[in-house]
């Protein structure tokens, strides 16, 4: 099945933070990236995620939610 994505996000947000740690330590500094910056990144990430995640927008996904209604009106009648 392999490393899931939710486990390689956690990976490079931990090799990251481990960078800036150590980057720190030499002297030198990541460029500053505002609040207001960020905000507005997870706002669009959010945003497209919640769009996305409960809506059947794919042809895979709009194909199981068929057959899983004709599974449903078989079984119930």
């Amino acid at each position: 099945m392999g490393i899931s994505k939710e486990v390689w996000v956690r990976i490079i947000v931990f090799l990251l933070a481990w960078l800036n740690a150590l980057l720190s330590k030499w002297g030198y500094s990541l460029p500053y990236i505002g609040e207001e910056f960020i905000a507005i990144v997870l706002a669009a990430v959010v945003s497209v995620w919640t769009g996305w995640k409960d809506n059947d927008i794919t042809k895979k996904a709009i194909d199981k939610k068929a057959r899983l209604k004709e599974i449903d009106v078989k079984e119930n009648g």
